[in-house]
């Protein structure tokens, strides 16, 4: 569902954003370019610059999903995860989906929009096994172990500027210093100008899940799907609910 979901928001939103400022589709541009040599430099530049501003607009998306209380409801499925491994990537709400697939394709469609109006073509990004290689790379340091109990931190440094799976396992927590912390994905670097960022030398204080006292009532997969609609639209319900007329219930209370 995820997979059918994201996707296919994700590359219509895209399209559109692209053809509202290029006036064409990217599929169409593209093609036209099948072929032609670009410089390998415009190339690499193209790829890095796509790749922070997404990650920096994902890093801001993911802050207001654990700010804002509507959209904390849905994405609280994520961080019922007790047990951590590489399937619960995948433990994640179809709202949350459609937000990141939305918000990214916009963004992404912006840019490359804005890319084809200035240099008057699509630079093609390096990839190894069709795979940008700067996202290859992320993968390849760790990307699968983030959702796991191994615990891996970059030295020194490098812990601020490259995400690692141990940046990630901090944000699962829900040790008290941990909570609301480390809302980058690709490069941690967000966090330390937020002030988000929290990555200890060891996970001695690590608990994954959203609580230590409270029992974890996402359960089910009905549950994981259900109870965010509820309780996300619970408060809005009760500011429409009419007030209690006050005439009326003086009334009642004389009768009696």
């Amino acid at each position: 569902m995820r997979l059918l979901i994201y996707s296919s928001l994700l590359t219509g939103t895209i399209d559109l954003t692209f053809k509202l400022i290029a006036n064409s589709d990217v599929l169409t541009v593209l093609t036209s370019q099948t072929g032609t040599n670009y410089s390998v430099t415009v190339a690499a530049l193209y790829m890095l610059m796509m790749v922070l501003v997404l990650d920096f607009v994902s890093f801001f998306i993911h802050m207001l999903q654990h700010r804002i209380p509507f959209l904390w409801e849905f994405h609280k499925v994520h961080h019922s995860a007790e047990v951590m491994h590489p399937l619960t990537n995948y433990r994640e709400h179809p709202v949350d989906n459609i937000v990141y697939a939305l918000t990214n394709g916009t963004t992404a469609g912006i840019f490359m929009g804005l890319s084809y109006a200035l240099l008057g073509y699509l630079p093609s990004m390096p990839v190894l096994l069709g795979v940008p290689i700067l996202i290859f790379m992320f993968n390849l340091l760790g990307y699968n172990l983030r959702h796991s109990h191994i615990w891996l931190r970059w030295p020194g440094k490098l812990a601020m500027v490259f995400g690692s799976p141990a940046h990630h396992q901090i944000h699962h927590s829900c040790h008290p210093d941990h909570i609301d912390k480390n809302f980058a994905f690709v490069f941690p670097i967000w966090d330390v100008l937020f002030k988000t960022y929290e990555v200890p030398q060891t996970n001695k204080d690590v608990h994954f899940g959203i609580s230590r006292t409270k029992p974890n009532i996402y359960t089910s997969c009905m549950g994981l799907y259900l109870l965010p609609f509820k309780f996300a639209f619970k408060p809005v319900l009760r500011c429409l609910k009419p007030a209690p007329n006050k005439a009326t219930d003086k009334k009642t209370g004389d009768s009696h």
